[in-house]
């Protein structure tokens, strides 16, 4: 049988999910910090056939229990299990009947005096702590007792006696979120958060923050609140070290149980996959899914997954292969502006976790225009300002086609006989003498929303002898970036200056979000 989509998700839940869940809740019940299992009424039964029941009552509350010495080789229950029962005739069951009895009993007694009881014992201490920690004097007087920086930080906090204003508190929160009043609940939750991070006490502070994540869910107030509330606890819980690994993966299911009700999927696999601690994982699943998308055009799942894949390893501190993912990610313009400075800031932060200098070729952040690609040499020099750089072509166009001649004219010299497409028309045109200047126009544009500082672009010039080594140089160049681009590490530019023999130009410029600007880089 197969489970089809209009099932409900309880139903597709594996049942050792359901198990563990019911384990991981039990043997976190009766913790220091949080008051949720402490018992609030205790009920005692005694036969109806007993001739004094009063008595009975007074005297269960005395009971005694014997301990055993299991170093003792005498053991004084073998008799009991040699002879055992001679009697083996079944016990009469509870009919249905008497279930329902129970039931009835039980919802009766908690109606009608458990939750009359908890009410009560919530005006109380509402009452004294409204007395004693809320007002302006009050929240003053406290703060002024608690700062004690010179206070060493014990492992677990500052112990807390059951009668104790914060343990107090900590009942009214618990119980005010038992009856469902969360606003009365969060409220005391925040005022708890404030005295155990001052006292230091870590595991009680996770242990508020959680809960105040969970009624600010209850609540359907802010999102971001609560999940900051469920980050706080679980960061708090993890850094506690091993007394808080449970608390931490209990607030991680809670957390990802939160953010699938809101349909959060995504959001929900990333705390699973804290909880479970899984990094290479993680890895692997997502290296996975870049076979699947790479034909795709799906831009998005694509940039979405080579960011993951970089982000995991750096986070495993493997920051070359992160920062080559980054790359693929790095000039996406479709993005949103806070996905894309979320995407520079990691590249960012990667770069300087290296430890290293660090030139990165394919870096597409500005792109070059390369049709825009112009070689000026010092004899087409002009007389005009820098700022006629960025005229528009076209006024340019219109004055040149007034100087040229039509094709209609008859060529009149054996210069025009010169076929345009030769190989050896204007073969000298790049010649410079030395100590000329070599200038280079390009177009550079910032694909993001957000403004890039760019500095010291300069011009990277090799000297050679052979005049037939430019063919030769361009292929040495693309087969090393492409060697770069097909190894596991991130391309690193080798590319060095001849400092003795040029003099180059550094620029440094400043692109707006999606600004084109054309440059004039030179060396001489």
């Amino acid at each position: 049988m197969f489970a089809t989509i209009s099932e409900p998700e309880a139903e597709l839940c594996p049942l050792w999910i359901k198990k563990f869940n019911r384990e991981l809740i039990r043997t976190l019940s009766f913790s220091d910090h949080e008051t949720f299992d402490h018992p609030v009424a205790c009920l005692l039964v005694v036969s109806s056939k007993d001739k004094e029941p009063i008595s009975k009552f007074a005297d269960l509350f005395n009971l005694w229990a014997q301990l055993k010495d299991g170093s003792d080789a005498d053991n004084s229950w073998s008799t009991y299990k040699a002879h055992g029962l001679h009697n083996h005739e079944g016990t009469c069951f509870l009919n249905m009947d008497d279930l329902n009895e129970i039931k009835d009993f039980m919802q009766d007694f908690a109606s009608n005096h458990i939750i009359p009881y908890m009410e009560q014992k919530i005006r109380v201490l509402n009452q004294q702590v409204a007395t004693t920690r809320k007002g302006f004097r009050n929240q003053i007087k406290n703060l002024w007792w608690r700062k004690r920086d010179d206070v060493p930080e014990a492992a677990n906090g500052p112990m807390y006696t059951f009668t104790s204003i914060e343990s107090q508190i900590r009942v009214l929160s618990d119980y005010a979120f038992m009856l469902r009043d969360y606003e009365l609940a969060l409220s005391n939750y925040r005022l708890l958060s404030t005295d155990y991070k001052l006292d230091k006490a870590w595991k009680r502070f996770a242990g508020v923050q959680e809960m105040s994540g969970l009624c600010y869910f209850m609540l359907d107030q802010s999102r971001k609140d609560a999940e900051y509330c469920m980050e706080n606890a679980f960061t708090t819980y993890l850094r506690i070290g091993s007394s808080g690994q449970r608390n931490a993966t209990r607030c991680g299911l809670w957390w990802a149980e939160m953010l699938k009700t809101r349909g959060q999927h995504r959001e929900a696999s990333t705390v699973y996959f804290r909880i479970s601690n899984e990094k290479q994982h993680a890895v692997r699943a997502y290296r996975n899914a870049l076979f699947v998308y790479k034909q795709n055009p799906w831009s998005y799942i694509n940039n979405h997954v080579h960011f993951n894949v970089g982000r995991w390893y750096g986070v495993l501190g493997i920051f070359d292969v992160a920062i080559k993912h980054l790359l693929e990610v790095i000039a996406c313009s479709h993005q949103s502006l806070t996905t894309q400075s979320m995407f520079l800031n990691d590249f960012f932060h990667f770069v300087q976790s290296t430890g290293e200098k660090f030139d990165v070729y394919k870096l597409q952040l500005p792109v070059f225009n390369m049709s825009s690609l112009r070689v000026v040499n010092e004899d087409h020099r002009t007389y005009a300002s820098n700022a006629d750089v960025d005229v528009n072509e076209s006024i340019w166009q219109e004055l040149e086609e007034e100087l040229i001649p039509s094709s209609s004219v008859v060529r009149t010299n054996w210069l025009d006989t010169q076929p345009k497409s030769s190989p050896f028309r204007n073969n000298k045109a790049c010649v410079c003498v030395a100590g000329e200047a070599v200038k280079l126009n390009v177009e550079l544009k910032n694909p993001l929303q957000i403004s890039v500082n760019v500095s010291g672009i300069s011009l990277i010039c090799q000297l050679s002898t052979n005049l037939n080594a430019s063919g030769g140089e361009t292929g040495a160049l693309t087969t090393a970036a492409e060697e770069d681009i097909a190894s596991t590490k991130p391309s690193i530019s080798t590319f060095e200056s001849d400092g003795n023999n040029f003099t180059v130009s550094k620029l440094d410029i400043v692109l707006g979000g999606g600004e084109t600007k054309r440059v004039s880089i030179s060396s001489h």
